[in-house]
């Protein structure tokens, strides 16, 4: 006798088939994605190679906007750096009075050394001074000076860590007022005028950068717009085919950021070369100097940064003109 099964009985089984394998889409549509990158770079590097010279051409062209930028920015910091160096060595020269009592010499020195923003206190007697001049020009003053004319000097170091500007400026005006001194002078003056000088180039030189990159914004964008026009008739059988926008798109962005790498690359060389070049020169200027000049050349940060930038204004000269090229087939 044959057992018949219910209804509910052979839905239970159905239930109990074992399911097909399952797919994982999320792997799947990585997989898909990442080669579709890789396929748009190798497409990216055979428009880099099709016409070589033209890219070479536009890579230097690249290079050298990006090199004038890049070495105000290294120049700049250094001479940033130097500014605090020069700042700890600045200090006030006092001159005094000619006849000068010795109990008056003590008496501003003891009052001077009570200033919190006097850090050091040093004292040349006149005959002192004349030394010292006599040992800086290498000749013997007194066959042509008469008597001694130079005057005793306290010279003051300040401590600029724990001063600013608005104490120093009253120190200097009650220094002025003292008994007995006849000069006061700011050995920072100097100083201070030399950075508002390199403040302004500074500013001049952020304009003229913005305007080299901006050049180099439209160097790349005019290089991959005649590139799309060259593969115009293959974009649009892609479009006909059913391309999206970002698939057209991505191979000429990873040239714009092919032009935009080399191109920083090469100016990171030119800037090390520049300023392996004019080293012997600083260094002959500044020789005799207290505090020479020396120039730092790239460090990572900066061969990062002008990579990056580079790479973003290759990006974004790529993304204005693909999407001027789609916009005007509009399927």
């Amino acid at each position: 006798m044959i057992k018949q099964e219910s209804p509910s009985t052979g839905a239970n089984r159905r239930h109990e088939l074992p399911p097909d394998k399952p797919q994982n889409p999320p792997i799947a549509n990585v997989r898909l994605w990442l080669n579709n990158h890789k396929q748009a770079l190798h497409r990216a590097k055979f428009h880099l190679t099709h016409n070589l010279f033209a890219s070479i051409v536009t890579i230097l062209v690249i290079a050298s906007t990006l090199t004038l930028p890049a070495s105000f920015q290294i120049l700049f910091s250094n001479l940033q750096g130097k500014e605090d160096q020069l700042a700890q060595h600045s200090g006030i020269s006092i001159f005094l009075q000619k006849n000068i009592a010795q109990e008056t010499i003590q008496q501003l020195q003891e009052q001077m050394t009570a200033k919190p923003e006097i850090k050091a206190l040093s004292y040349l007697s006149a005959a002192d001074v004349l030394a010292e001049f006599q040992a800086s020009v290498g000749i013997n003053s007194k066959k042509l000076l008469p008597g001694n004319p130079l005057p005793a000097v306290i010279y003051l170091t300040l401590d600029m860590a724990n001063s600013s500007a608005t104490t120093i400026q009253s120190l200097e005006q009650w220094l002025g007022e003292l008994h007995g001194v006849d000069l006061v002078q700011m050995d920072s003056q100097w100083i201070n005028q030399l950075f508002a000088i390199v403040d302004l180039v500074k500013n001049l030189s952020l304009l003229l950068a913005l305007f080299l990159i901006f050049s180099v914004l439209v160097i790349i964008g005019n290089t991959i717009r005649l590139l799309a026009q060259h593969y115009y008739d293959e974009i649009l059988v892609s479009k006909l085919m059913g391309a999206t926008d970002a698939y057209v798109r991505r191979p000429f962005l990873y040239s714009g950021v092919l032009f935009g790498l080399l191109g920083g690359f090469f100016a990171c060389v030119f800037v090390f070369l520049g300023f392996l070049w004019l080293d012997p020169e600083i260094t002959a200027v500044t020789h005799n100097s207290v505090n020479s000049l020396t120039i730092n050349g790239l460090n990572f940060t900066d061969i990062s940064s002008i990579l990056l930038l580079g790479a973003l204004l290759g990006i974004g000269g790529a993304w204005i003109a693909s999407n001027r090229i789609i916009n005007e087939i509009s399927i």
